[in-house]
Formats: C-alpha cells, sequence, structure tokens
C-alpha cells in the first residue's frame, strides 16, 4: 500500500505531468527562422548563347547589360570564307559576355549569358537555395526579409517577401550554374553541397524601389537586379509539442 509520501509525490507527478501537457500544447514558441543565400533575378533565370559551329569571332553584337530581341544577332563568327552570325535564342538582359574579337571557339562554346525578360513569367523574384533537410522545414506563404548586399541595411532596412514555391528536388552546382548563369556564384550556393531552390515573391510597395522593405521608404532608388541577397525566412510560432509530434 502507498504511504502517504508517496501519494503526494505521485500527486505532484501528475500535476506536472499535466501541466506540462497543456503547456505544449497552449504555449507557443518562436522558431530563430532559416537563412539562406540567394539571388535577385529573373523568375524564369538565364539562357545560354551557344554556338553550333566553330569559327573565329569577327564581331560582337552586344555588351554586358545591354537588352536583345529573341533571333537578335549576338556575335559574328568566321570560319574560312563562311560566316555565321549567332543568335540570341530569347529575350533577355546580358549578364556576361564570353567572347572576344579574334578569339577561335569550338562548336557548343558558350558565347554570352542572358537573363530572361520581356514577360510576366521574367518578374524579378529572389531565389534562395537551401539544404535539403532545411528546405523540407520551409512552406509557401512564409515571409522572407531580405538583406541585399547592394543596399545598406543599417539605412535602408531588408526587403520584404514572400515564399511561393520550394523545388521538391535538389540542384547540383552544374544545375545552378545552368540556371542562374554565373558558376562562381553556383559554387558559392553549393559550398556545402546540393541545395533546392525557393522562390521568394517580392512584396510590391509604394516606395521607389516599387517594393516594400522593413523601413517606411526603403532605397531612394530602384535595386539591380542581380543583387546577391541574404534570406531570413521568418517560420510560424510552434506548440512545444510539435517538437515531439512534426508538422
Amino acid at each position: 500500500m502507498t504511504s502517504p509520501r508517496g501519494w503526494i509525490v505521485l500527486a505532484v507527478l501528475t500535476v506536472v505531468v499535466i501541466g506540462g501537457g497543456i503547456w505544449g500544447y497552449s504555449a507557443t514558441l518562436s522558431p530563430p527562422g532559416v537563412a539562406a543565400p540567394g539571388l535577385i533575378t529573373s523568375a524564369r533565370g538565364a539562357f545560354s548563347v551557344q554556338t553550333l559551329v566553330a569559327g573565329q569571332v569577327t564581331k560582337v553584337y552586344v555588351e554586358r547589360g545591354s537588352t536583345v530581341a529573341a533571333g537578335a544577332p549576338v556575335v559574328l563568327l568566321s570560319n574560312g570564307s563562311k560566316r555565321t552570325l549567332v543568335r540570341a535564342p530569347g529575350e533577355g538582359r546580358i549578364i556576361s559576355l564570353a567572347a572576344r574579337i579574334g578569339e577561335v571557339v569550338e562548336a557548343g562554346s558558350t558565347l554570352a549569358s542572358a537573363e530572361w525578360s520581356g514577360t510576366a513569367a521574367d518578374r524579378p523574384v529572389a531565389l534562395v537555395y537551401l539544404p535539403p533537410q532545411t528546405a523540407a522545414t520551409v512552406r509557401v506563404g512564409e515571409r522572407v526579409d531580405l538583406t541585399v548586399s547592394s543596399v545598406p541595411v543599417t539605412t535602408f532596412g531588408m526587403l520584404r517577401g514572400r515564399i511561393v514555391s520550394v523545388d521538391p528536388f535538389v540542384s547540383t552546382r552544374r544545375d545552378i550554374a545552368a540556371y542562374l548563369g554565373d558558376d562562381s556564384l553556383a559554387e558559392s550556393l553549393t559550398a556545402d553541397g546540393p541545395a533546392q531552390r525557393a522562390v521568394v515573391e517580392l512584396v510590391a510597395g509604394d516606395t521607389a524601389s516599387g517594393y516594400a522593405w522593413s523601413t517606411k521608404a526603403g532605397p531612394p532608388s530602384r535595386i539591380d537586379s542581380r543583387s546577391v541577397v541574404q534570406a531570413k525566412i521568418q517560420q510560424p510560432p510552434v506548440h512545444p509539442i510539435e517538437w515531439v509530434l512534426p508538422r
């Protein structure tokens, strides 16, 4: 038979267990958020301008930052008496230019890369890259604060955004380089291994940049496409019981 002392201990334990259960279901805790690097660019990323034939570069029609129309000439190649115009496969803004006058290039060489433009699908977004185990915790609709490399955060604050999609597939360095048109950036984004892409929609605002910021006005001009960002994904409060029973 249980002694009076034993009953007291049992009663205390019962109160602790019941109280802990109530706290686990009713209390809320704010997660620290998820940090991830990324880039502001076209929602469709970038495309490459490649040559199907070998030849010597005799004329370059574009420069970095210029806009090309679909089918517009980008580079003229010469191979003996043969002349070949390499044209843009789509409309975009030139972000890198590898072709140099006088250079001999092989078939399949990438002569330039361009960021898609010209349609609603090419609106600026932030593409951020998450480790797979972290991507599994991110949900569509979660708020994102973006620190933009070209904007002093202490003066103008952070750019506001929200998650609109999380790629279910893992991207390798090569995948990211092809999508963004930037090998060195892809290498830095995969420094810890392959990553999953999340698309962050930029929240519109009545500011000079056209977007909402953590400060009232934000920067006094539009932000540059291809700006590197550091994202902080703000995840909703959770009940402690969810640490035991995942979402």
